[in-house]
């Protein structure tokens, strides 16, 4: 849920990204885990699709 509450987006948003491929993310047992620096690396991709 921290990666949602960073990008200030919804837990299911959050997994559609994480289906679709647009977040790396890997299990860790049950849980989904997503590296900060993944999480840097779609906010930048998102910035420079806006900012063309």
């Amino acid at each position: 849920m921290q990666a949602a509450d960073y990008l200030n987006i919804g837990r299911t948003r959050l997994f559609a990204l994480i289906k679709s491929g647009d977040i790396r993310s890997y299990k860790n047992g049950k849980c989904r885990r997503i590296k900060r620096e993944w999480l840097l690396e779609y906010e930048a991709k998102l910035i420079k699709e806006q900012s063309y």
